[in-house]
């Protein structure tokens, strides 16, 4: 089974590709969500990564600094938003924080398939701030009423 905006996304690659046009952050991010959602589906994406590949080696290493720039900036939303100083507020919004992980992670996959990695600094914020969130959320206290942290029931009070 395909995945439209994976299509989508990879179509738009190739195409920026033989016109010689540089990839769009956006497409990064796209591509990158995309791909990364199929991998933590099981399905198969070896078609796609070869397309991907024989893109990349046509636009060359600016193709790679924007996909190490969407990872940068994803990384970077994430440690924001679990910034100590605003967790503990009443209205924390634990759903974004939530989702924006959920998004990070298929970035995290995609890039992983694609042999991208984190620079050093990023993987050692990102350790640090899934710390934070992961205590966070194991006190489950701050979730706004009748909303709990993913994993934990509402509480009754």
């Amino acid at each position: 089974m395909s995945d439209p905006e994976l299509d989508a996304a990879l179509r738009d690659l190739e195409e920026d590709a033989r016109r010689g046009r540089r990839a769009s952050p956006y497409l990064a991010r796209e591509l990158l969500i995309s791909l990364g959602r199929r991998i933590e589906a099981g399905a198969e994406v070896e078609g796609e990564l070869s397309r991907i590949r024989e893109a990349s080696a046509t636009l060359g290493p600016r193709w790679d600094e924007t996909l190490r720039g969407e990872l940068s900036l994803a990384v970077g939303e994430f440690v924001q938003s679990v910034d100590p100083r605003y967790l503990e507020l009443p209205n924390y919004d634990f759903e974004y924080t939530t989702r924006a992980r959920a998004r990070l992670e298929h970035r995290l996959r995609a890039a992983g398939a694609l042999d991208l990695a984190l620079e050093e600094r990023e993987a050692e914020l990102l350790a640090l701030a899934d710390a934070v969130w992961s205590a966070r959320l194991a006190r489950g206290s701050a979730a706004p009423a009748g909303k709990a942290p993913e994993g934990r029931p509402p509480s009754s009070g």
